[in-house]
């Protein structure tokens, strides 16, 4: 924060300098220049305030975008030591590991409904941030738990299972699952 309020001040700086300098080339009379220089700081302030407004508000953007969209998995890593791990017999491991997920959540504010497809096999969980709720897990499992969110992240443990849905930007979504020393990674694409 420190920077950006120095670059403000070089900025309302300059300009002032620039006008001062604008106004004593073409006036001789004080009364004037004081005016003008009351003039500039107010369009000054003006525009720093819009200044920082908008950096602020673009800023804000790029941290929480909207989850909305439909997704298909590009590339995974420890899919089959993880699934083993929580239990998925090794006919489904072996079925789903070549498969393309697709992932469609809804988001209305703090309310998500995430609908996964892998094969033949639909989930659906709906919650809402901060919020007490049932979520179903790959092994078919029903988990009560909390899903938090961190800016573009949503954060959730599922038993012994802590699971990290990244909105890494407009068009890439990253899922990191972890259980103990296990990790298994999804990145997924928009694809609507």
């Amino acid at each position: 924060m420190g920077l950006m309020w120095a670059d403000v001040l070089v900025k309302v700086s300059s300009l002032a300098a620039e006008v001062l300098k604008h106004i004593q080339e073409t006036s001789n009379d004080s009364a004037v220049i004081d005016s003008s220089l009351s003039d500039v700081r107010e369009e000054g302030k003006r525009r720093v305030k819009d200044d920082f407004y908008l950096k602020v508000k673009d800023r804000l953007k790029s941290f929480i975008m909207s989850f909305t969209g439909k997704y298909q998995l590009e590339t995974s890593e420890g899919f089959e030591q993880f699934m083993k791990a929580v239990g998925l017999p090794d006919e489904m491991i072996e079925k789903g590991k070549d498969i393309k997920s697709v992932s469609e959540i809804e988001q209305n504010g703090n309310v998500f409904k995430v609908t996964i497809t892998t094969g033949p096999k639909v989930i659906i969980n709906t919650f809402t941030i901060g919020q007490e709720t049932e979520i179903e897990t790959l092994t078919g499992q029903k988990v009560k738990t909390v899903v938090k969110q961190e800016g573009n992240k949503l954060i959730v443990v599922l038993d012994k299972v802590t699971s990290v849905t990244e909105l890494v930007d407009a068009n890439t979504l990253k899922n990191t699952m972890t259980l103990g020393s296990l990790v298994y990674k999804r990145t997924s694409k928009r694809v609507a």
